[in-house]
């Protein structure tokens, strides 16, 4: 697989953990923050060594470049996305 599809589908298992992280501990809380953080430097390391981060979501998967990302964490989180309506992250 491609370098820059590993490097976001490890963006998207943060965000996974992000999205988990705030239904449970909203902010002030350490935990949620810790989250974030941890979101935020995985997104910055991709910016850094990609450019921009752009990827289609579909009701049971992520598209990127053409590569599906469908496994059973990144698909629970495609469908969340997908049930509020969001075709894109960027």
């Amino acid at each position: 697989m491609d370098p820059k599809v590993r490097a976001a589908e490890r963006c998207l298992k943060r965000l996974g953990v992000a999205v988990k992280t705030f239904a449970l501990y909203p902010l002030p809380h350490p935990v949620s923050a810790q989250a974030a953080d941890g979101l935020l430097a995985e997104l910055r390391q991709y910016t850094e060594a990609y450019g921009s981060f752009g990827i289609r979501i579909t009701k049971h998967a992520f598209t990127m470049d053409s590569t599906s990302i469908e496994s059973g964490a990144h698909s629970n989180l495609a469908f969340y996305f997908f049930t509020r309506r969001l075709s894109h992250l960027t």
